[in-house]
């Protein structure tokens, strides 16, 4: 993992360990979030959260024109890019409010990316690699954007994917249900974790088994918060 990157963000947000929760539609990611929000709570721990798309102007009208049939792959790419951009600020408010040890987002400025370069390659066009994307991000939006510590990216067999959400309500149902489409973000999010190996990670959530995975990440968020921590007090 970027420890210089990652010290600066703990620095900026007094000690916070900041973790993005990304993933294929319908693979759980959510649930398992509560569930690991749960368990640090048990154990002491003060944590908070933001879910994008938010119920902000930006996010609603993201999801409103951004969804509509026909809208084109890079205007909703854009939409959803912005809500992100633009509720970093709130974000940031919400942590410096709440001062918790850990910090979680639910889809922040990665999944709009992901999700938008995939939809731009199933209509068949032509899109360039996502790390490039995201640099070209984080480098106009500068310290507006908060710098996670670690991407946590949730996925799950298609089969369950798909029954999860056969009774979901979503305006998003012709994205969530196209196979193809997920099977792209997959590729896409392998392809970011393969360029970001050291703070990137896959978890399976798989069905069955929500208390073990919450407890193998949340031992894993403690233990990486700790080294950071102690890398941040080695350089002051």
């Amino acid at each position: 993992m970027n420890i210089s990157t990652r010290l600066i963000n703990c620095e900026l947000l007094d000690g916070c360990f900041v973790v993005v929760w990304e993933g294929t539609d319908g693979s759980g990611k959510t649930t398992l979030r509560h569930e690991v929000e749960k368990r640090l709570r048990r154990l002491g721990y003060r944590v908070a959260s933001y879910k994008t798309p938010s119920r902000t102007a930006t996010g609603l009208f993201a999801v409103k024109h951004g969804n509509k049939r026909g809208v084109d792959p890079l205007v909703r790419m854009l939409l959803f890019l912005a809500n992100t951009i633009d509720d970093s600020e709130l974000m940031i408010k919400r942590v410096m409010s709440n001062m918790p040890d850990y910090f979680f987002i639910d889809r922040y400025y990665l999944c709009s990316i992901v999700y938008g370069l995939a939809l731009l390659r199933r209509s068949g066009r032509e899109v360039p690699d996502v790390s490039i994307v995201v640099e070209m991000v984080e480098g106009m939006g500068g310290d507006r954007l908060i710098r996670p510590d670690l991407y946590i990216i949730v996925d799950v067999e298609e089969e369950e994917r798909l029954r999860r959400i056969a009774g979901k309500k979503s305006r998003d149902r012709t994205v969530e249900h196209d196979t193809e489409t997920q099977n792209i973000v997959r590729k896409i999010y392998a392809d970011y974790r393969e360029k970001n190996p050291k703070n990137t990670i896959l978890i399976m959530n798989e069905a069955g088994k929500l208390e073990e995975t919450g407890k193998f990440i949340a031992d894993l968020l403690i233990s990486l918060r700790d080294s950071t921590r102690q890398e941040l007090s080695k350089n002051k």
